[in-house]
C-alpha cells in the first residue's frame, strides 16, 4: 500500500471548483423551482406585491420600473419624502385608493410635523416658522435657519457657514429618515408582511441549500468511486479511510453531515469561522485533516499516485501475489548435473564432480568447450 496525501493546492481548487458548481445549481434550484413552488402553494408574489405597495404608498421608498424593483429614495428626496410620509400616508390622506391610517386632529398634521419632528421652538432645532404676513405661521412647513447676521461675515466665511449648516441639514434629515423607516416596520399590516415575506424567504433558502449540499456532497460522491465530488475527480484526488483503506458508505455520510452541519450550518453563526478553522487545520495540521475529516476518520488522498485497497486482509492478498510473481519463482534458477557447469550461459562438463551449482565466468574467453 503506497498512499500519497493530496497538496494543499489540489485540495484548494477542488473545493472551489465543487463550490462554484453548487453555488450555481442552489441559484438555479432557488430561483427556477423552490421560489415558484412556493408562489403556487402560499400566494408568495401576491405577499410581495401587497408589501412593496406599502412601501410605494408610504413615500419613504420609490419604483424602479425598469428593474421591477422598489428601492429607498436618493438623500436628496429625504426632506421630502419624510414631510410626506408623516403628514399624507401617517395623515391618513386617500393614497392610490386605500386609507393608510385614520388619523384626525393635530397629529400628523404639518403643525405636528413642525414641531415633533423639525422641534421648531427648542433650542437645537435647525428650523424656524415659515411666516405668513410676517407672522410665524405653524400650519406651513418650516424652513432652515439661515446664518445669523451674514452682512458680517466675509464672502469665504459665509460659504463656509453655509456649508456647515448644510452639513448638519444633511445628518438631520439622514437620522429623521432612519426614524420614519423604523416607525413603518413597526405598523402591525406592514410588519405581518414583512414577516410571512422573511419567513418564507428563509424556508427557501434552507430548502435551496439543503438540496444543493445533498446532491454535490453526498449524492456525488456516493456514486463516484472513492467519494469524489466532481472537484476531486478533476483533480485526481480520493477519500480514504484514517488508516489508508478505502473509505465506506457510511463514512462518506458522517463526512458529509460534519460538513454540512460544523462548517455550513456553523459558518452561519461564527461568520464564516468554522470554515476558515477548518482550513487552517487542514494546513497547518500535523496530518492536514479538515474538520469533517477528523470527525469522520477519513483523510484526502492523491489518487493518480497512491495504490490502497478496501481491507487489510485484501492488501495482504495483494502482497501474496506480489511475492508469488517474483523473478526467482518465475525464472528458477536451471539444475545442472554434478559432472557440468555453465559458463557463459553454456552447460559444459567438467573434469571432477561438483555440487549443483550455476557458475558463470569472469570475464569472457574464446576457449572451446572441452
Amino acid at each position: 500500500m503506497n498512499i500519497v496525501p493530496a497538496t494543499l493546492g489540489k485540495r484548494t481548487f477542488a473545493a472551489i471548483l465543487d463550490l462554484f458548481i453548487a453555488a450555481l445549481v442552489w441559484f438555479g434550484l432557488l430561483a427556477y423551482a423552490v421560489q415558484p413552488i412556493f408562489n403556487s402553494l402560499y400566494g408568495v408574489y401576491a405577499i410581495q406585491d401587497d408589501y412593496q405597495a406599502i412601501q410605494i404608498d408610504s413615500k419613504l421608498y420609490v419604483e424602479n420600473v425598469d428593474y421591477q424593483t422598489v428601492n429607498v429614495v436618493d438623500a436628496a428626496a429625504y426632506p421630502t419624502a419624510i414631510y410626506e410620509y408623516y403628514t399624507v400616508y401617517k395623515h391618513g390622506e386617500l393614497v392610490d385608493g386605500t386609507i393608510a391610517v385614520d388619523v384626525t386632529g393635530y397629529d400628523y398634521t404639518t403643525q405636528w410635523y413642525n414641531e415633533k419632528i423639525l422641534l421648531i421652538g427648542t433650542e437645537t432645532s435647525l428650523f424656524i416658522y415659515a411666516q405668513t404676513a410676517g407672522v410665524d405661521d405653524p400650519t406651513i412647513l418650516g424652513v432652515a435657519k439661515a446664518v445669523a447676521d451674514p452682512g458680517s461675515l466675509t464672502s469665504a466665511q459665509l460659504s463656509s457657514a453655509n456649508a456647515a449648516i448644510a452639513t448638519t441639514l444633511t445628518s438631520f434629515y439622514a437620522g429623521a429618515y432612519t426614524t420614519a423607516v423604523s416607525d413603518l416596520n413597526a405598523e402591525p399590516a406592514y410588519l405581518a408582511l414583512a414577516t410571512k415575506l422573511s419567513d418564507y424567504f428563509t424556508w427557501e433558502l434552507l430548502i435551496s441549500t439543503a438540496i444543493a449540499l445533498l446532491i454535490f456532497y453526498l449524492l456525488i460522491p456516493m456514486l463516484l468511486k472513492d467519494g469524489k465530488t466532481i472537484g476531486k475527480q478533476v483533480f485526481g484526488l480520493a477519500v480514504v479511510n484514517k488508516l489508508g483503506y478505502k473509505v465506506s458508505k457510511l463514512q462518506i455520510f458522517f463526512r458529509f453531515l460534519a460538513f454540512a452541519v460544523v462548517e455550513v450550518v456553523g459558518s452561519f453563526y461564527t461568520i464564516m469561522g468554522t470554515i476558515l478553522i477548518s482550513y487552517t487545520l487542514m494546513i497547518f495540521g500535523k496530518k492536514n485533516l479538515s474538520i469533517h475529516d477528523f470527525l469522520a476518520s477519513t483523510r484526502v488522498i492523491d489518487g493518480k499516485h497512491s495504490v490502497w485497497f478496501k481491507n487489510a486482509g485484501e492488501a495482504a492478498k495483494y502482497q501474496e501475489d506480489v511475492d508469488a510473481v517474483h523473478p526467482s519463482v518465475l525464472f528458477p534458477e536451471p539444475v545442472v548435473p554434478a559432472h557440468e557447469t555453465i559458463i557463459d550461459g553454456v552447460v559444459t562438463p567438467s573434469d571432477k564432480p561438483s555440487e549443483k551449482t550455476v557458475e558463470k565466468s569472469e570475464t569472457p574467453t574464446d576457449e572451446k568447450p572441452r
